[in-house]
């Protein structure tokens, strides 16, 4: 067991109940989010590796940690909490919120750090909540129901199939993707197991005739060259951040090579920073920060 874990969780018994009945209500207001972020950002500064040689007074706390960049984390995790509502219809809730904190309690890999960080916010359930917790939390949510939510990739998606359909390896550059080429090679072991590696050649696994999704699968034990469909485009695949196809060009005995063609979707950081120019997210116009 991890030095300090039994202490930490020691001292979250009992709070489940006070933080259920309270974390439901509405967030608090910028400026008193603002002060638990200060806390927050004062508490890692203390633990900042200063550079060999360099005096421990050089870099100042507003230096490293400026009030801006403190603002602008306490709005992106209002933002967020706000998106997932309005967008998905998935409101924070009190018991996802105390999930949140569990999950930080029982994962830490420093106890101590992570017991100064509420004591920075006065060992309070619901600063702790709102100040460490959400932020987290909604970051992650956001982050995983916009990644494939068709509203907002729906028209890349319906772009890059029309541009594949049709199409050869030798005519898979014409479309409007990022076109590379690449070479996958086997090592020793493979190439006398006659067979490709699970780690570099994922995207050369197939099922009737279908490349795999994403990354995590890889090619069968008995998979070899002259098995692979020289020529054939794959249906159009996603992950996380793009639109993809593939197309074996050549294949030896030992080497492999794969055309791809990628439609990168618009990134999670750039759409929220549109959202908050359309829903108006801003902080107060006047912030007292002498505080800090």
């Amino acid at each position: 067991m991890k030095k300090g874990w039994w202490n930490l969780t020691a001292m979250f018994m009992g709070w489940s109940v006070c933080c259920s009945l309270s974390m439901g209500a509405k967030s608090a207001v910028i400026p008193q989010r603002f002060d638990a972020q200060r806390a927050l950002d004062r508490a890692a500064f203390s633990h900042q590796v200063i550079p060999s040689g360099t005096s421990s007074s050089a870099v100042s706390f507003e230096q490293a940690f400026p009030a801006s960049a403190s603002l602008a984390k306490v709005e992106k995790a209002l933002l967020e909490s706000k998106a997932l509502e309005i967008y998905w219809q998935r409101p924070i809730t009190g018991e996802q919120l105390q999930a949140e904190i569990d999950r930080m309690v029982n994962t830490s890999k420093d106890p101590k750090v992570l017991s100064e960080m509420f004591s920075a916010l006065g060992n309070d359930p619901q600063e702790i909540a709102e100040a460490l917790a959400r932020p987290l939390l909604a970051d992650r949510l956001c982050r995983q129901w916009y990644a494939r939510d068709e509203r907002f990739h729906g028209a890349l998606k319906a772009r890059a199939a029309l541009e594949i359909e049709g199409l050869t390896a030798e005519t898979l550059r014409s479309t409007g993707g990022q076109y590379t080429e690449f070479e996958i090679k086997k090592n020793t072991s493979e190439i006398a197991a006659g067979r490709f590696g699970e780690q570099d050649c994922w995207m050369l696994g197939m099922e009737s005739g279908r490349f795999p999704p994403s990354r995590g699968l890889h090619v069968p034990s008995d998979t070899t060259p002259e098995s692979l469909p020289i020529g054939l485009v794959s249906a159009l695949q996603e992950d996380d951040t793009r639109f993809y196809a593939l197309a074996v060009l050549e294949a030896a005995p030992r080497t492999v090579k794969v055309a791809l063609v990628q439609w990168p979707k618009v990134s999670f950081d750039h759409w929220l920073l549109e959202q908050r120019k359309k829903m108006g997210a801003q902080g107060p116009a006047c912030l007292h920060t002498s505080t800090a």
